[in-house]
C-alpha cells in the first residue's frame, strides 16, 4: 500500500512538472452570435491555419517591428525604408541616395549570415537561405555601420 500511495505521489509530481510554465501577461476571451474567441498574451509558440478567407497564426509573440537602433549623426540625413518585417523570402531596401552603403545581416550569436552592396535606389535582399529567427540587419559606408535594424525572419 505504501508503495502505491508513493508511486501515485511521484506520479502526480511528474505531472507537476510538465504543465505550462509561461507566465502570461493578459488574456481574455470575446462571444457573439458568430462564435468565441479566448486568447493569452505570453505564449511562445504558434500555429498557423490557412483557407480561402485568409490566414490566422494562433499564440505567435514575435515583434513585429522594424527599429532603428543605430544612427551615426553624419548620416541623418539618409532616409531608408526596410520592409517587409516580419519577413519570408526577402527584404525590400529603399534609399533616397546611393552612396556606395554595403549591408551586413548577423545571427543572434554575432555570426555574419550574408552581406552585399546597396548600388541601387531600391534593393531587393533575398533571405529563403536564413533559418527562422531574429537578425540585425546593418547599413555600412565604409565599413562603418550607419544605420542598424532589428528583423523577424518567418
Amino acid at each position: 500500500m505504501k508503495k502505491k500511495l508513493l508511486f501515485l505521489t511521484l506520479l502526480g509530481f511528474a505531472l507537476q512538472m510538465t504543465a505550462q510554465n509561461h507566465v502570461l501577461s493578459s488574456g481574455s476571451d470575446s462571444e457573439s452570435s458568430a462564435g468565441k474567441v479566448t486568447y493569452s498574451v505570453g505564449l511562445i509558440h504558434y500555429k498557423e491555419a490557412t483557407g480561402t478567407g485568409g490566414s490566422l497564426s494562433v499564440g505567435s509573440q514575435i515583434p513585429f517591428e522594424v527599429s532603428e537602433t543605430l544612427s551615426i549623426d553624419e548620416f541623418n540625413n539618409l532616409t531608408l525604408k526596410v520592409f517587409p518585417n516580419p519577413t519570408e523570402n526577402f527584404l525590400n531596401v529603399h534609399l533616397n541616395s546611393v552612396d556606395d552603403f554595403t549591408y551586413q545581416i548577423i545571427d543572434l550569436s554575432g555570426r555574419t549570415v550574408t552581406s552585399g552592396e546597396l548600388n541601387t535606389l531600391q534593393s531587393k535582399i533575398e533571405l529563403t537561405s536564413l533559418e527562422t529567427s531574429i537578425y540585425i540587419f546593418n547599413i555600412l559606408k565604409d565599413n562603418t555601420i550607419v544605420k542598424s535594424f532589428k528583423i523577424s525572419k518567418k
